[in-house]
């Protein structure tokens, strides 16, 4: 089915040729779901702590109610 594989430069060499046709390709999906006009984002990080000490949480607005 494939008579020629290329090798690594070889494929880094198609890769890069078709970088613009890659990147238009995900235009193209990204504009065709709903989530191209959505004004939600969900972003994935490493949480961040704050407010863990206990001086912290004692002056907290939400010092009663979060415990």
């Amino acid at each position: 089915m494939f008579p020629y594989l290329p090798g690594q430069s070889g494929y880094n060499k198609r890769l890069r040729a078709a970088s613009a046709l890659v990147l238009h390709m995900i235009r193209v999906l990204g504009r065709d779901s709903s989530l191209w006009s959505d004004d939600v984002w969900v972003a994935d990080s490493t949480p961040v702590e704050c407010g863990r000490s206990r001086q912290t949480a004692s002056r907290s607005a939400l010092a009663g109610w979060a415990e």
